[in-house]
């Protein structure tokens, strides 16, 4: 079986290198018979290439140091004493369609190490132009394409001391080379040869025995190997990255697309397309991410990750803004949700996936892109605060923990690339007046569905075009065509900002005045309910101050003593349009007030008299309307009851804010406060039904509620509900139904212990009720009747003396209680 030594396996013929082992192959050989090997110039190794599917050269990572150094100690021992040393098989194929190109599938590592091994000597002991030479040129890394350049500057290049320390102070030795794990192991394990060949006595001449290193070569072109195969032959095969697979098909298809210019100017280069972007993936790029990949403590330090999710959260908005269907199909939609998932699980499977989503303009824009945040990028990061948050930390990497990128940081990104996109030059001061009216813009709390999103997303690409001077843009009415839908809400929010800008125009005093109530965590960048009637940054300053004393960041501020929720109470007494109250959600929430506070009307009136009073005048105001009478603009006497109760009673309005309890809805002929979605959380407020209950407890001595006591008021949930007296002898029920009727009694269920002949059962008696009384407690229209209905009651029954008596008996069990 014979064996090869590198310089003549990478210089000799392949016919008397490779053909006719028949002897150690596993099947007959099947090189074409016909070929005519007469020539045998045509059949030496063209190159040597560690093909795609190779991992990485691992011998020179410092995890490996002690297998490294072992290795070269053998070689260098070897090579002193010329004693021969085989090193087993390497196994590969033969690519005869671009050359004559061996690809090594096993031995790897091996063959790196021996080539750097005869790269060093000869380099150091031989003149140059030696018969070696030619083999250096041969060699080559195919893994990425950094390590392929790599190689072909090592070939020519001239070794004066330490080889790490030459090379990385070389004129072409980039950041990039800097990135690639290859050549880092590289130049390690050079510096270990290097380290190594000084210790040696005998040097000089070890040039001489470098035919000594051998191995047997085995072909598998027979075999038509596949990658499938090559993994389970080679466990430690190494796949491309996702990225590095999107990259270069990308590039592939750059280079195959017509639409592109031929050559372009890269610095101080002309280049075609295609090849500018690939340098520029393998250098200024890759240095803009390397910065971050080289901090990250948790996961590999690659920037391929990166770049890879920033493809992707452009194509996922490119596809929002263009998706044709409704909201709720995108969604759903094959094409968004697998983007979605491609961008947290960083997987790539097909460039076919891509093709429908990649153009010429797209291309454009992402080198643009990509260029904007090389130059940029760290810079703008630090000036990506909202004002309201300036601990807020912002940037394109996010994805290293949780892979969430939020809709917030969509828009955002999405306003950023805009920027870009419309401006050549780079403005840090125009840049920070675009984002601070961006942020205005997306904060608005209606911004919470993926349609609301594609709209401001929309709107911010549409005035992007001003976003060199989007203050003065303003000012000059160039925006003007934006703002007057009054439907839109970023329309109304850019007439805000254009009637700040207009005063920052003015007067320069305005801009600290208008900046710290826009930085207040209730307001975020909308200060409408301040600029009302506001002509001077004096007089903002104080209604700011008094905005303060009525909110805090992030809910109102309790003011009243005993008196809670009385922001949210005087807004609800305020209403004076019973189809507007019907509407309002009066849950107390900070989301709430925020959408309010910008587009409220009747929210935005009642704090805005309130402004101009002091501090106690402010409470008094507030106390006069929480307890006054409704105002409701209506003859219908049942709203005004059903409005007041609403912000009357603090017991009943702090369980309505605890319970969730927050709408008005007709039900059962009646209005009821309700939780929606709730079966259980509904009050009957329209009439004094809840008095009246309240009344029957304290004068019957009423003892078991089954719960229907909301929190610590007077009031009771159900649309009809049932509350019990128990006597020694009786249980007797006090029933409401959901409209009018009242009914006290006996039910057989509750007093079955009840003898035959106190029952009074008559062939037609009721179903559920041994005995029952009926009232209709419709008639009562004032709290002041409720005295008159109890005492109809008391006369009613007052023919059954047992029943009578029992009512009256003041009597409380000891296993019942109130709830």
């Amino acid at each position: 079986m014979r064996t090869y030594n590198l310089k003549d396996f990478l210089t000799a013929p392949i016919t008397s290198v490779i053909e006719n082992e028949e002897d150690y192959c596993y099947e007959t050989i099947s090189y074409d018979s016909q070929r005519n090997h007469s020539d045998e110039s045509g059949n030496i190794l063209s190159s040597l290439k560690i093909p795609l599917i190779q991992r990485d050269y691992a011998q020179g990572r410092e995890s490996n140091t002690d297998l490294r150094e072992g290795f070269i100690a053998k070689l260098l021992q070897h090579l002193e004493s010329g004693e021969e040393l085989k090193l087993d098989f390497i196994y590969g194929s033969v690519d005869r369609n671009n050359g004559t190109v061996f690809l090594p599938l096993d031995g790897q590592q091996r063959l790196t190490t021996l080539f750097l091994l005869h790269w060093y000597i000869i380099k150091k002991e031989c003149d140059p132009g030696s018969d070696y030479e030619e083999m250096f040129t041969k060699f080559s890394y195919e893994t990425r394409d950094t390590s392929r350049r790599f190689f072909e500057k090592l070939s020519g290049f001239c070794l004066k001391g330490n080889p790490k320390e030459d090379i990385k102070n070389a004129y072409w030795f980039s950041d990039q080379y800097r990135l690639d794990p290859t050549i880092d192991a590289v130049l390690n394990t050079l510096e270990t040869i290097h380290t190594f060949y000084n210790k040696l006595q005998e040097k000089g001449a070890l040039y001489l025995n470098l035919d000594k290193i051998v191995f047997y070569v085995l072909p598998m072109d027979q075999f038509k190997l596949t990658d499938d195969l090559y993994i389970k032959l080679n466990a430690r095969g190494k796949l491309l990255s996702s990225f590095e697979n999107l990259k270069a098909d990308l590039i592939g298809w750059i280079k195959n697309c017509s639409h592109f210019d031929k050559e372009v100017e890269n610095g101080n280069l002309i280049l075609p397309h295609f090849d500018s972007i690939a340098l520029k993936f393998d250098n200024q790029w890759s240095r803009f991410f390397w910065k971050q990949a080289k901090t990250n403590r948790i996961s590999k330090k690659t920037v391929d990750p990166y770049f890879f999710r920033f493809i992707h959260r452009i194509l996922i908005n490119e596809y929002i803004v263009n998706y044709k269907g409704t909201a709720g199909d995108l969604l759903t939609d094959e094409t968004y949700t697998s983007l979605l998932s491609r961008e947290k699980e960083l997987y790539f499977t097909s460039f076919d996936f891509y093709r429908p989503l990649i153009s010429k303009e797209f291309v454009l824009k992402l080198e643009k892109l990509l260029d904007f945040y090389s130059d940029h990028g760290f810079e703008i990061f630090d000036h990506l605060q909202p004002l309201w948050n300036t601990d807020y930390k912002w940037d394109i990497f996010k994805g290293d923990e949780n892979n969430r990128f939020t809709m917030e940081d969509r828009m955002l990104f999405d306003a950023v690339n805009a920027y870009a996109e419309n401006n050549n030059t780079f403005d840090l001061s125009r840049f920070k007046d675009w984002i601070r009216i961006v942020w205005n813009l997306i904060t608005d709390p209606d911004i919470r569905s993926i349609g609301a999103n594609k709209t401001a997303i929309q709107f911010i690409r549409r005035i992007a075009e001003f976003s060199s001077d989007i203050l003065g843009s303003l000012t000059s009415g160039l925006l003007d065509t934006w703002l007057d839908d009054h439907k839109n809400i970023h329309s109304i929010q850019l007439k805000e900002e254009k009637q700040k800008a207009l005063l920052l125009s003015d007067n320069k005093k305005w801009k600290e005045a208008l900046f710290n109530a826009e930085s207040f965590g209730m307001l975020q960048g909308n200060i409408s309910v301040l600029l009302n009637e506001t002509s001077s940054p004096e007089i903002l300053h104080d209604k700011f101050e008094k905005f303060k004393y009525l909110f805090s960041e992030t809910s109102p501020n309790q003011l009243i003593e005993n008196e809670d929720n009385s922001i949210m109470r005087y807004i609800l007494a305020s209403f004076t349009d019973w189809e507007k109250l019907q509407s309002f959600n009066f849950s107390s929430t900070v989301l709430n007030w925020k959408t309010y506070l910008r587009r409220n009307n009747e929210v935005i009136g009642a704090i805005r008299q309130l402004l101009p009073l002091d501090e106690d005048s402010i409470q008094d105001h507030i106390l006069k309307a929480i307890k006054g009478q409704s105002r409701i603009d209506t003859a219908d006497e049942r709203l005004r009851i059903a409005h007041a109760h609403l912000y009357q009673d603090n017991a009943f309005h702090i369980w309505m804010q605890k319970d969730g309890v927050n709408k008005i809805k007709w039900l059962w002929a009646h209005f009821f406060a309700i939780r929606p979605s709730a079966w259980y959380s509904k009050v009957m407020i329209d009439n004094y039904r809840n008095e009246l209950i309240e009344e029957l407890i304290q004068t019957f001595g009423i003892n078991t509620l089954n719960n229907h006591r909301c929190g610590d008021s007077a009031y009771f949930w159900g649309e009809s509900l049932e509350i019990n007296k128990h006597t020694e002898n009786y249980n007797i029920s006090f029933y409401f139904d959901s409209e009018k009727m009242l009914y006290i009694g006996l039910k057989k269920d509750l007093n079955s212990h009840l003898p035959y002949e106190d029952t009074d059962i008559h062939e037609d008696a009721d179903k559920i009720w041994i005995k029952k009384f009926e009232f209709d407690y419709s008639s009562i229209i004032s709290p002041q009747e409720i005295g008159l209905f109890i005492e109809e009651i008391r006369n009613r029954l007052a023919d059954d003396s047992s029943f009578s008596k029992e009512l009256e008996v003041e009597y409380v069990t000891t296993d019942q209680t109130t709830e």
